[in-house]
């Protein structure tokens, strides 16, 4: 759809010299809603691709933290830190979430 604008503008351009007052109007015109209507359809695009990334990573969300909670009962924690500036690979239990969500991914 963007080369088709680019085209019929690139072709309006050229034969704006050529051509009568009411003819380039409706040409720019019609250049003019074909442009709208590729902007509306790329932000409904968007809009639809963000809806779904949202959901998408809402789940993945739920998974972790339902893994993160099975750990943490299983190994008795009080308590699970998900961002820290510092976490000592002692107590560090990113790689056994990982490994878990894998698993439960085959």
């Amino acid at each position: 759809m963007a080369q088709k604008i680019k085209g019929m503008a690139d072709k309006l351009d050229k034969d704006t010299a050529v051509l009568a007052d009411a003819d380039r109007q409706r040409r720019q015109r019609e250049v003019a809603d074909l442009d709208r209507e590729f902007q509306r359809k790329q932000r409904e695009f968007r809009e639809d691709l963000n809806q779904r990334r949202n959901e998408e990573l809402a789940q993945v969300l739920e998974r972790a933290n339902r893994v993160i909670r099975q750990l943490a009962e299983q190994r008795k924690y009080d308590l699970i830190v998900q961002e820290a500036v510092y976490v000592n690979p002692r107590i560090d239990i990113t790689d056994d979430v990982m490994k878990a969500l894998n698993a439960g991914s085959k």
